[in-house]
Formats: structure tokens, sequence, C-alpha cells
């Protein structure tokens, strides 16, 4: 009987002590679902992402050709070649003109104006902007007009030709069909953010770097966009930022044929990248440059490259790319 009564006690504790644990095991209603692992094929991506190569030893692809410190210690330059070139913003606050480059100055005949961007057409087209206004010279920087400017001012802009032009403001970006007499609002992709870089090939053809590493490319004058994300932004490293001055530029001489330059910081540290497709942005192959950080500005060509030094102290560094150079 005892024993009887013994498996009876033992088979009524077991079943409470299941039932607890059931009961345990059920969330509770408002319980947020259990993360899921999804594989990368049951995920859709709204941007493409590009491949970027290993990096080769620098000197083979970009080769430092002139070093200068002009007296007048500018914040920013463009070289469109080794002789022709602009620096804006040193000791004089004016925007400086060499055709020799470096030997000799000339600045124009107007007032206090410091360029935040530079893009030199040719020899004679030049056009530069900064928080007040955008600004062109057709004479090689002798002399220096005020355009109409979109939005409160320009900090980047790109011409294809004396007449097309993009010119942009934090997000906001704006074309011109006639040489920056008026501006129309281009239409934006939905995720394009701060604005890091331009670069209008033709009226039709054009490419937009953000600062979070995604080029948008578009075919049809900002009618449509694809957005290529280069993977190359993260927590630990991002695009500089230089008080408004270019910390990255994009050139593509065709629509396969492309290069950019990024300026990289965080974390306590810094890189100096190149990257170059030959597909259009499919993939890229990178290049490490052995630059300090400093406001960049890339030939229209882009074989030449300037970097200006941060700091005040006004030193210019040029470089070739090897692959263009004749």
């Amino acid at each position: 009987m005892n024993c009887y009564l013994c498996r009876i006690v033992i088979l009524l504790f077991l079943l409470l002590f299941s039932g607890c644990r059931e009961a345990e095991a059920e969330p509770p209603e408002n319980a947020p679902d259990a993360p899921v692992e999804v594989s990368a094929q049951q995920v859709e991506t709204t941007e493409p992402t590009a491949t970027v190569q290993p990096a080769t030893t620098p000197s083979e692809q970009w080769q430092i050709i002139k070093e200068l410190r002009p007296e007048h210690k500018p914040k920013y330059a463009a070289f469109m070649n080794e002789l022709f070139g602009i620096t804006g913003c040193g000791s004089n606050i004016q925007p400086s003109f060499t055709a020799d480059g470096g030997q000799t100055w000339n600045r124009p005949v107007m007032g206090q104006f410091c360029p935040d961007s530079v893009d030199i057409v040719d020899g004679r087209s030049i056009w530069l902007c900064n928080a007040f206004g955008v600004f062109t010279s057709k004479d090689g920087g002798r002399s220096l007009t005020q355009m109409y400017s979109p939005y409160d001012g320009c900090r980047i802009l790109s011409f294809a030709d004396d007449q097309n032009g993009w010119s942009s403001f934090d997000w906001n970006l704006a074309a011109t069909s006639d040489g920056a007499l008026r501006w129309v609002d281009v239409e934006k992709d939905f995720a394009m953010g701060d604005i890091s870089a331009l670069n209008l090939r033709t009226p039709q053809e054009g490419y937009v770097l953000t600062y979070d590493g995604i080029l948008f490319v578009t075919n049809n004058a900002g009618e449509s966009w694809t957005p290529i994300d280069l993977e190359i932004v993260s927590d630990d490293m991002r695009i500089a930022n230089f008080d408004g001055r270019p910390p990255s530029a994009v050139q593509f001489q065709d629509p396969d044929n492309g290069i950019i330059i990024l300026a990289m910081a965080g974390r306590g540290n810094t890189q100096f990248l190149a990257l170059h497709t030959e597909d259009g942005g499919q993939s890229w192959e990178r290049h490490d440059l052995p630059l300090n950080l400093g406001p960049v500005y890339l030939s229209q060509d882009g074989r030449f490259l300037t970097v200006t030094e941060l700091g005040g102290a006004g030193g210019i560094t040029i470089l070739e790319n090897q692959s263009l150079a004749n």
C-alpha cells in the first residue's frame, strides 16, 4: 500500500514539474520575435555592391610629380595639369592662378573670395563656388564673374562644358544648361544623403558620391539613378570632413572607366584611397596613396590629382596617374 501511494506521489510530482517547464517556455504576449538567421540568397538589396580589389603598390599607379609651398599658404588648390592651377583662401583671401607650375601667381581683380570647390573645364573656362555663390572665369583666371547661385550657396560643383553643370549644397542638387544663368532642381534618389563629390560627364550622364560611400549614377539627367555601394564606410572609417572643402573626387572618362579619390578618417586612423574601375563601377581596383589628408581635386581627364595640406601651411602635392601619362 505504501509503495502504491509512493508511486502516486511521484507521478503527481512529475506531472506538476512538466507543466512548470512548459509554462516557462511560453513567451509573454508582447515579447519580440526571436532573431531569425537569413541567408544571403533570401535578402533583396536595393543597392548593388561593388567589389573592391586589394591595393597595389602606390608608386606603380600614382606618382608625385610636384610639391609646392606658395607664400600665400592656400587652403585649397586645383591643378588641371603640371602647369595650370588655382589656389584659394590663403593669406591674400583671394583665388590665385598660375600657368607656369607655381613659379608665379596672379590674382583676378575682385573682392575677397575663398573658393570651396573648383572645376577647370580647360585652360580658359573655370568654375568656382563657395557658400556665397558661383563664379566663373572665361579668360584663364584673369577676371571672375559672379553668376546666379541656387539655394543659399554652393559647396561642390561640376561642369561638363561651358553651359552644362551641377551645383550642390549639402543634400541639394541643381543643374544648369545655360552657363549658370538659371538653375533647376535635379530629381534625386530618395536614399541620397549629403553629397561628397560630383561628376557631370555629359549633360545626361553624371555621378554623385555621398558621405555614406554610395555612388549614384544617372544616364538621363537625373530622371532615374542606379546606386552602387562602394562598401568603404564603417563605424571605424568614414569620408573625412574638411570644413566644406572636398574630401573626395569622382571623374569618369567614359561610362566604363572612372576614378574615385577618397580621404578617409576614423578612430585616430586615416586612409587616402584611389579607386579605379573599367566596368562602370561593378568592380574597383584599390590603390593606397601615401599622403597626409587634405582637400582634393582631380582633373577632368583623371590624370592629375591635387592635395592641399591641412593646418594652414599651404603645401600642395600634385600626383600623376601613370596609366594616363603620355
